[in-house]
C-alpha cells in the first residue's frame, strides 16, 4: 500500500501545483500551494520523510498506530530526527 500512496502523492502534488499557478499566474508558489494529505502504509520514519518529500503536507498514520499504540508517533519522529 504504501508505494502506491508515494506513487499518488507525487502526482497529486504536480496536478494540484500546475493547477493552481496555472489559475493564478501573478500568485507565487508559497500562496497558491494547497494542503495534501496522505495515509496508507506508513509505518516508519523513513516512509514519512518519503511522503512528506514526494509533496504531501501531512503524513497521517492510522492502522500502525491501532497495533502498536501510543508510542508509534513518538518512535516515527524518532526515526525522522535520525534521518535528517
Amino acid at each position: 500500500m504504501f508505494s502506491r500512496t508515494l506513487d499518488l502523492v507525487g502526482r497529486y502534488r504536480k496536478m494540484m501545483d500546475a493547477y493552481a499557478l496555472e489559475g493564478n499566474a501573478t500568485a507565487d508558489k508559497g500562496d497558491s500551494r494547497k494542503t495534501l494529505f496522505a495515509t496508507g502504509g506508513i509505518t516508519n520514519g523513513e516512509q514519512a520523510l518519503q511522503i512528506l518529500n514526494a509533496g504531501a503536507s501531512v503524513a497521517m498514520v492510522y492502522t500502525n498506530m491501532v497495533y502498536s499504540g501510543p508510542g508509534t508517533i513518538t518512535r516515527i519522529k524518532g526515526e525522522m530526527e535520525q534521518k535528517v
